[in-house]
Parts: structure tokens; C-alpha cells; sequence
């Protein structure tokens, strides 16, 4: 900001003589029109007492301006009032707020096009280093590719290292040590690099080491940066910070606390009491008291950091969700449930609160799976009350933290866009726009750094440089929403007891939602004759073994595993029943199932499980959960209540590939026209084959309110490929899905894996039914594992036969995997679950009346007709 200054205080004088005298409006600025100086004195103004207090004379000058800037001069005041604004609420650890503003800015000097300003220094680097603190590493990214650009092609040498630099934080926090070291190192290798900027890069490489636990050589690395800049107080406190850790590991405790003192101290001098550097090394001191068994002092401190986390502090960072967490554990060591669950839920609270800032779903899911941790200590604390008092209300508030863990995104974007689309808002159609374009430039950049070895390197430069700009664009029109339309971004209500004895309307329904923890798994049990339940598995790692083993059966070798040793199959089963089912089935007999998995729980094929120990080898006469209940899977409650159930509409759209010409490089799936020729006989509708089955003509089923089918190749994906499945002539990627809205009611993936991708806690699995979840499709079947395209046609054409028939796509689904067991025509082998249970049903409960009910009905009628000719015999 230094070459202004020489502006801003030539002019104070001018606006502090026009304020004192009381005449702010019709000031000499204004008289002579001076838009420009007035601009300049009123940041020279704020500069005087910059404070929190002060911040208000930012929005007074903004409602005070007569005119909007029109000469170049006047715009490039108006963008570095903006940028001063945002600095300034950086500086006093309004993140949040200071990023906004930034962006703001940004999109001034982008729409203005104003070129001569350094928008680099003074705009995206404090931007990009903002957002690397609020964990949205993704938009930081972006930015700091983008300056990289910038820098190289003004041939800066020092601005190219200041944008290393801060890429190095960002791969630091991303966890990316051995990245960030490399890109450090490369810094030292450059030329006509300040000595403050190498002490930097010391200081950053002696962090890295830290996180790499060579403690010798970072604190080697923080004495260097000292030496070279010896009076900077900040790397100061970084060697002191690093010092105290390395005397800890040597178990020289009162060196430790003498350097976690120290650096205190110099962040009290340098910063002050209420600053976030002091805070964060109190904190420090304070958990290094805890680990040292000195509790009280520990929990004093962070008590008195808690009281400084004022207004301004609640969305820097994680550090409030870090007191409170802390104060949680000492609370739950000291036997204080209550207490604990309050702190814990107030972490809970902070942390969701950096959500607001961001807009890629990566960096939202990065920071629900951090939450994880804190949900899982407030869940343990409950069935600890739980446990002893068997209070349902305790079970009920245990279950609601499980349901801000599931899918929250998903359920946000749901919840969201009802409300959206029953509004014709313009605000709401560019937001969708830009959704879309932005989820096209993820698509491209993705395939353009597959490629890399041999990727235009300009042409990745230009997808950066758009893609900037648009998140831009959207950041600020979602800024716009949010100030406009607050509803939209509220907290979803909690579930009540009342919610869930609507969810069911039968006493045969059942549902089953499991939260899997680092320490422990638990299972809440909802049904209509029954108070709501809560309970621990214990020995979780046992469990998640038994689940990958389990699991390998189906996903390894095509089930020949299975095949091969059907004993080991059977008793694993069985094992798996019994940990995650039989409580909850025990003496009770439910036709309808819910599951809501979480974790690796999301990849089991429940049908599958035995209800009892079995030494048949026959796979068709083995005791399937199968044969007693219909299965519903779901990612959670909340979105179970939102989307109304309803018969499933008999428009059907299928699309099939085939993949069995010349020029395709995928493997032939022939059965697949079978397939198509079954389901084209059942339900009529559009089938398109082969080179008609693009990608083109399958997103143009967007509006299509019925099924829609796909029988082709699917992925998981891998390390750097999302999931993804195949048309005649192009690939979809979940990233896709992201922009896309679709209003099918139900959509078929005849293909492999569809349901398997990366498990996230917080998240669950991050597959393509997951996508198209998000992108509005309420109901789907979907494949577990790399199934057999032959079965699968066999499956799928009884399938649609029985959902003609019953409308219900869960019975639908057990019908024809029933039927398909008892075909005397399928030799036993091709009976193993391997070809059968690879399809699950995600989706809405089929509330058809059961049996039951059905004889109810029978003989109310029975009865009344009886009744009737009793009354009419008798008046005869």
C-alpha cells in the first residue's frame, strides 16, 4: 500500500479540517468534485485509528459518495479503498468478511478493467492467503496459479517468490509437506530475492521439517531465518514455537515451557492480547499443561482465550472450535457430560460457521470430515446419559449430531434448491448458470493436468484465468443471495420425536442409521412400536476388518472367492448380521428395512448377510436377509423427509452403448442388447443404442420426469480421476454432475461400480449415485462392485417386470432377485450373491401396505358389508 501513502496524508488535513468543522457533505471535495482525494483522505482517515470500532467510516464513505467514479484515476481509488477495506479486516482477523470484500475488488478491477493497478500484490495473494486459513484450498489455488501467471510474465522474480511462498503454506496445510518443501527450496534457487523474503522461506521450510518431524533440522532452518533477519519478530516467535516442541520430544520440559513462554511473550509485545498470533501460542502453552498433567492452569488459559474470541474471531479458522474442544475434554475428564457436550457442540458450531465462506464442495468436505471428530466425542457423551439413564431424549439429541454428519452437503444443495426452484428469481437462474459453467472448467482443468506430460501448458494457464474469474463472479453474486435471501442458508431444523413416527406408516417398517466413528460404531433404531433406540458396537477395528473382508469377496476376482470357499462366506455373513442387524431384528419381524450407512458400512450388500448359521453350499437355499425384508438404503434422515414418496412413473428412457463396433476402445457388452430388448418389450419408451447413446442425448433427459437407464461401463475412479461413466461417445464425471440438474424420478446405473468411490467421513461415498443425488434424482439403483453383464440383464428385465406390476421399486428390486434364486434354469454356482446383490436400491420408502394391512382392509370391508344387509334386512 506504500506508494499511496504520500497521497493519503497530503490530503488528511483537508478532510479532518471539513470534519471537524461539522460540514461533512458539502465538503471541498465534493465542491470541486474531487472524487478521487475524497477517496484517498477517507482511507487516510482510517488510518489514523485503525480499529474494530472504526471499521463503520469504510461503509459511511461508501453511502456518502455523490457519484460513481468515472475517470480511470477515480476507479483505481475506488478498487484500493475496496482492497484497504478487506486488508484492514484481515489485520483485525475478520477472514471471512475480508475475503468477501476482496472479492468484491476483484471483480471491480476485472469488470473496469483496470490493468495498471498491481492487483497481484495488494489483492491476490492477501486473498489466496485468507483462503488457505478459511481451508477453502481450492479457490487458493486458483488465485495463486493465476498470480503465478501474472508474476512470470511481468518476469518478477520477487513477486513469483512471494506466490511460491504462499503456494507452499497451502500445500502445508493441505498436508503436502514434501510438495511444499520442494517448491521452498526452489525459491532459494532464485535471484534477486529480498532478505526478508529468504528469512520467509527459512522460516516456512524449518515448519515444514516440523511436520516432516525432523525437529534437529527445523529448528536448524528457524535459526537461519533469524540470523538473516534478526530483528523480525515474527520468525521470533516461529523459532520459539519450534524450540518448545523440540524440547518437549526430548523430554526437557522446563526448556519446552520456557520456548512456549517465550514465543507468548513476543506475540503479546508484537501483536497484543486480543490477536490471533497470541492466541494461538496461549493455546499451546495451555495443551502443553494438559499433557503435563497440570489441568487447572491448562484449562485457566484456555478459558481466557475463549473470553478474547470475540465477535471479530468467530470465522478465523479453527481456532474457537479448538478452546472449545479442549475445554470439552478436560470437562469429560473431570466428569462433566453435560458440560463437555456443550463445549464440544459450540466447536461444532464455530466450525461450521468457515462453511459460509465456501463455495467448491472439496473444501466443504474436507471441513464435515473434520467435524466428524467432534460429533463422534458428542455422541460418545450422550450414550454415556444414555447408558445410564436410558432417557430417549438423549438418544434423539445423539441422533441429530449423526445427521449433521450425513451428507450435509448433498442435504444443504437439496434443501436449497427447493426453495430455489420455486422461484423465478433471476439472481437463482445466474447462479445456476454459472454452477454449470464452473463444474465444465473443473471438468476440463481435471483432464488437462491428467494429460500434463504433454498438455498445452498456455491452454491450463487459460482454463486457471477463466476459472478465476467466474468463481469470482459467483462468489460475489452468492454474497448478493445470502444478503438478499438469508432463508436460504439457515440451519435445518432438528429432527423431533414427531418426525420420526411420521417417517413410517407401518408397524413392519424399520430404520436403521449407523455412525462410524474413529473409536466406536453406533446404531440408532427407529421403528413405529418401539421407543427410539441407541447403541455401541464395540471393537470397531474387528468390525471394519470383517467389513474388508468381506467386501474383497464381492469386489476381487469376480466373487470366485466366494465360489471357492462358500463356508468362509457363509460364517462372515453371519458375523456381520450379527454386529450390525440382530439386536435391532431380534423378536421382531420387519418386511420393510432402511438402512442409512455411513463409512465403509456404505459398500455392504445387506441382502446378502445370513440371519443364521447355515452349512448349505446350495446358494439358493442359504437364510439371505433377502428372503425377510425389502431394502431401502438412504444418505439420511433429513433428506428422507424432504422428498415426498410416490409411485414411480412408467416413462422410460434407456440408454445403451454396447460398445461392440470397430472403433470403440472399450470391451463389447452384448448382453446389454438383450437387455435393451427385454426392457423395450416391458416398458416401451426410447431406447437409444449404440452411437445414439451419447453423452449428448443423455443430458438432454434432464426434464425427464420418469426412468431413466443406463447399461455401459462405469469407474470409481482413482488418486486423480473421479468417478466417471461411459456414452457412445464421451465420458461423465461426477464433477460434471455437480452443475447439472436433473428431475427424474429414477434413475438405473446398469453398470459397474456406480456406488464405490472414495469414503469420506462426513460425507460417506463420494460415487456417482452420490452426483446424481446432488443433482436432484431422488431415487437410484445402483451397482457395488464390477458386476456380470450377463446376470445383470437377467436381473434388470425382472426387475422392470416387477415394478410394472407393483410401482414400488424397493419390492421390485427383492422380487426379482427372489425370482431370480428360485429359476431352476440358472446352474447353482451363478446363484452366489456375487451376481445378484450388486444392486442396491437408494431412494425413497415404498410405503405400500403390507400384509397386514391388506387384511385389514379385506375384512373391514367384510364387515361392513355385513353390517349393511343387517341395517337393510332390518328396515325391510
Amino acid at each position: 500500500m506504500k506508494p499511496y501513502y504520500p497521497v493519503f496524508f497530503c490530503l488528511f488535513s483537508i478532510i479532518l479540517t471539513a470534519q471537524n468543522s461539522g460540514d461533512l457533505t458539502q465538503n471541498p471535495f465534493q465542491k470541486n468534485d474531487n472524487l478521487e482525494g475524497y477517496i484517498y483522505a477517507q482511507i487516510a482517515v482510517f488510518s489514523t485509528k485503525p480499529s474494530t470500532e472504526n471499521l463503520y467510516l469504510f461503509k459511511e464513505t461508501e453511502q456518502q459518495l455523490w457519484r460513481s467514479p468515472k475517470t480511470s484515476a477515480e476507479k483505481i481509488a475506488w478498487l484500493h479503498f475496496q482492497i484497504q477495506h478487506a486488508y484492514q479486516r484481515k489485520v483485525i482477523g475478520q477472514l471471512s468478511k475480508s475475503v468477501q470484500i476482496y472479492e468484491k475488488a476483484f471483480h471491480y478491477y476485472t469488470s473496469e478493467q483496470l490493468l495498471h493497478y498491481d492487483i497481484l500484490e495488494y489483492c491476490l495473494l492477501p486473498m489466496a492467503n485468507n483462503y488457505t486459513k478459511l481451508g477453502a484450498f481450492e479457490r487458493s489455488e486458483t488465485l495463486l496459479k493465476v498470480a503465478q501467471t501474472m508474476a512470470s510474465k511481468q518476469e518478477n522474480t520477487r513477486k513469483l517468490a512471494a506466490v511460491y511462498n504462499n503456494l507452499s503454506i497451502l500445500y502445508q496445510s493441505k498436508g503436502f509437506y514434501k510438495k511444499a518443501k520442494k517448491l521452498l527450496e526452489k525459491i532459494m534457487g532464485l535471484k534477486d530475492i529480498t532478505k526478508v523474503q529468504k528469512g520467509r522461506v527459512l522460516g516456512n521450510l524449518a515448519l515444514v521439517e516440523l511436520r516432516l518431524n525432523n525437529v534437529e533440522k527445523a529448528v536448524d532452518y528457524a535459526k537461519k531465518s533469524l540470523l538473516i533477519n534478526p530483528n523480525n519478530k515474527e520468525l521470533a516467535q516461529k523459532l520459539a514455537s519450534i524450540e518448545a516442541v523440540y524440547f518437549e520430544k526430548q523430554a526437557q520440559f522446563k526448556a519446552a515451557f520456557s520456548a512456549y513462554k517465550k514465543a507468548q511473550s513476543i506475540a503479546l509485545e508484537e501483536k497484543g492480547p486480543k490477536s490471533r498470533e497470541f492466541i494461538k501460542s496461549s493455546i499451546n502453552l495451555a495443551a502443553f499443561y494438559v499433557r503435563r498433567n497440570q489441568v487447572t492452569r491448562g484449562e485457566k488459559i484456555f478459558l481466557d482465550c475463549l473470553k478474547k474470541q470475540t465477535i471479530p474471531f468467530l470465522t478465523v479458522d479453527n481456532t474457537l472450535k479448538t478452546i472449545h474442544e479442549a475445554l470439552g475434554d478436560i470437562s469429560n475428564q473431570k466428569g462433566e457430560i453435560k458440560a463437555a457436550i456443550q463445549h464440544y457442540k459450540n466447536g461444532l458450531k464455530a466450525n461450521l460457521n468457515l462453511k459460509k465462506t465456501l463455495i467448491a464442495d472439496v473444501s466443504k468436505i474436507r471441513l464435515m470430515a473434520e467435524n466428524n471428530a467432534l460429533s463422534e466425542k458428542i455422541i460418545a457423551a450422550y450414550y454415556l446419559l444414555y447408558q445410564s439413564s436410558k432417557e430417549v431424549s438423549y438418544a434423539l439429541a445423539a441422533l441429530n449430531i449423526s445427521e449433521n454428519s450425513k451428507a450435509r452437503i448433498v442435504s444443504d444443495q437439496l434443501r436449497q434448491q427447493s426453495i430455489k426452484s420455486a422461484s423465478s428469481n433471476l439472481y437463482f437462474k445466474r447462479e445456476s448458470t454459472l454452477k454449470l459453467r464452473r463444474s465444465q472448467l473443473l471438468h476440463q482443468r481435471m483432464l488437462a493436468e491428467k494429460n500434463q506430460g504433454t498438455a498445452d501448458i498456455l491452454h491450463l494457464k487459460n482454463i486457471h484465468n477463466k476459472l478465476n474469474i467466474l468463481t469470482n463472479n459467483l462468489q460475489v453474486l452468492t454474497q448478493e443471495i445470502r444478503e438478499k435471501h438469508p432463508e436460504i442458508f439457515n440451519t435445518p431444523t432438528e429432527i423431533k420425536q414427531i418426525d420420526l413416527e411420521e417417517l413410517l406408516v407401518n408397524e413392519q417398517q424399520l430404520v436403521l442409521e449407523y455412525f462410524v466413528g474413529s473409536e466406536s460404531v453406533y446404531v440408532f433404531s427407529i421403528a413405529t412400536n418401539r421407543a427410539l433406540s441407541f447403541r455401541k458396537i464395540e471393537n470397531k477395528d474387528l468390525l471394519q476388518e470383517d467389513i474388508g473382508r468381506f467386501y474383497a469377496l464381492f469386489s476381487s476376482d469376480r466373487g470366485r472367492k466366494i465360489q471357492q470357499n462358500i463356508p468362509y462366506y457363509t460364517r462372515l455373513a453371519h458375523q456381520l448380521y450379527l454386529k450390525l442387524l440382530a439386536p435391532e431384528l431380534q423378536n421382531h419381524h420387519y418386511t420393510s428395512l432402511v438402512v442409512i450407512p455411513d463409512a465403509a458400512i456404505g459398500l455392504l450388500p445387506f441382502d446378502a448377510l445370513l440371519s443364521s448359521p447355515t452349512q448349505h453350499l446350495d446358494f439358493s437355499k442359504m437364510p439371505y436377509l433377502l428372503l425377510q425384508s425389502e431394502l431401502t438404503y438412504n444418505t439420511s434422515i433429513q433428506i428422507m423427509r424432504r422428498h415426498k414418496t410416490a409411485p414411480i412413473q412408467h416413462s422410460f428412457t434407456g440408454f445403451f452403448p454396447v460398445f461392440d463396433t470397430k472403433k470403440s476402445k472399450r470391451p463389447a457388452l452384448e448382453n446389454t442388447i438383450t437387455e435393451a430388448e427385454n426392457l423395450h418389450k416391458t416398458m416401451g419408451g426410447t431406447i437409444f443404442l449404440r452411437a445414439e447413446a451419447s453423452k449428448e442425448n443423455f443430458l438432454k433427459q434432464q426434464d425427464n420426469t420418469g426412468i431413466l437407464h443406463l447399461a455401459t461401463h462405469a469407474s470409481s475412479g482413482t488418486f486423480q480421476e473421479p468417478p466417471s461413466i461411459e456414452f457412445s461417445d464421451n465420458t461423465l464425471y461426477l464433477t460434471e454432475l455437480y452443475g447439472l440438474r436433473f428431475n427424474t424420478q429414477l434413475i438405473v446405473l446398469s453398470a459397474c461400480e456406480t456406488n464405490v468411490g472414495p469414503i469420506i467421513k462426513g460425507e460417506g461415498v463420494l460415487s456417482l449415485a452420490r452426483g446424481f443425488l446432488y443433482a436432484g434424482v431422488q431415487n437410484s439403483i445402483v451397482s457395488q462392485w464390477e458386476v456380470n453383464d450377463k446376470s445383470t440383464a437377467q436381473l434388470m428385465s425382472r426387475f422392470y417386470i416387477q415394478l410394472k406390476k407393483t410401482s414400488h421399486t424397493a419390492a421390485a428390486l427383492q422380487l426379482s432377485k427372489k425370482e431370480y434364486l428360485s429359476d431352476s434354469k440358472i446352474y447353482h454356482l451363478k446363484k452366489s450373491p456375487y451376481y445378484w446383490a450388486g444392486f442396491s436400491y437408494y431412494g425413497q420408502l415404498d410405503n405400500h401396505p403390507n400384509k397386514t394391512s391388506k387384511y385389514w382392509i379385506i375384512g373391514s370391508a367384510f364387515l361392513l358389508l355385513i353390517t349393511s344387509f343387517f341395517f337393510y334386512g332390518r328396515k325391510q
